[in-house]
């Protein structure tokens, strides 16, 4: 069962990689785009536009102190990320909805006719909105307790110190992030079948998350590896990039970790929902 499992996300992972089209992929551009836009104006913090957008946002996250060269670019991953955070939990929630529907309405327009479209995305955002805040949270407190000084004391004492210790650290806190996000991701899926109420898309998306987890999980680290690999870059070698190279490496690599992460966190969704609703359908 569990190896037919693999089997099947495993082609619809490569049955979205190989049916890349801009119309499904548009939803999450506008994303990326405001990504970039932040970015961009982070990368020219000296102009009035500059410090009114990220160097704001920047002061209301952490104060004046990382407003100072090259001290802003140590600070600049967490601003990306949070404002990721804050993108996908808003936005995204209408966004990743109508991703899923333009990927899944060619196949089965019976199911999805394109006049229910705005109607779905509505009805979907609530649970997709909650999934996203739960999700979020958990990541969070993960990450709290991963940073925690006795954790990192304990794991660096168990992989005996160093860059090693840095990197495991870091790939123990990317594996576990995935696997919170595996949980929730078939969430936007249920969420827009036809007559599906709230609490019956959270629990039937995190049923599915739960039941499959272990396929869904390969799947989300396979397409994630790109985005995963630069992260991990940022995260073990960023004080150094900063302190003893050239600080504006930092943010052409958050550029191409931005468009990475975009592409995959896509590329899963597709794979996902193509998946659910294979399903959907043997079990009619």
């Amino acid at each position: 069962m569990m190896t037919r499992e693999i089997r099947s996300v495993r082609a619809a992972a490569q049955e979205a990689l190989g049916s890349f089209k801009v119309h499904e992929f548009a939803p999450f551009a506008w994303l990326l785009a405001a990504e970039l836009l932040v970015l961009g104006l982070a990368m020219n913090l000296h102009t009035a536009w500059g410090m009114a957008t990220a160097g704001w946002l920047t002061e209301r996250l952490a104060g004046d102190r990382p407003l100072h060269y090259p001290a802003f670019y140590a600070f600049l991953p967490t601003l990306i990320t949070n404002l990721e955070a804050v993108l996908f939990a808003i936005a995204g929630s209408a966004v990743i909805p109508l991703a899923v529907i333009r990927v899944l309405q060619p196949h089965h327009p019976q199911t999805f006719p394109p006049e229910s479209t705005g109607a779905r995305v509505r009805r979907a955002y609530p649970a997709v909105f909650v999934a996203a805040l739960v999700s979020e949270a958990l990541i969070v407190g993960w990450q709290w307790v991963i940073n925690h000084r006795a954790v990192v004391s304990a794991l660096r004492g168990v992989l005996r110190g160093g860059m090693p210790a840095a990197a495991g650290i870091a790939i123990l806190g990317l594996l576990v992030g995935y696997a919170i996000w595996t949980i929730f991701v078939y969430v936007p899926v249920a969420a827009v079948q036809p007559g599906r109420s709230f609490g019956a898309a959270l629990a039937d998306g995190i049923r599915e998350g739960l039941a499959r987890f272990f396929p869904t999980f390969l799947v989300v680290v396979g397409l994630s590896l790109p985005a995963a690999a630069v992260l991990l870059v940022l995260q073990t070698m960023g004080g150094f990039l900063v302190g003893q190279i050239r600080p504006e490496i930092i943010g052409i690599l958050i550029g191409v970790y931005v468009i990475f992460s975009m592409l995959a966190t896509f590329f899963v969704y597709n794979a996902v929902s193509r998946f659910y609703q294979a399903r959907v359908e043997e079990k009619e």
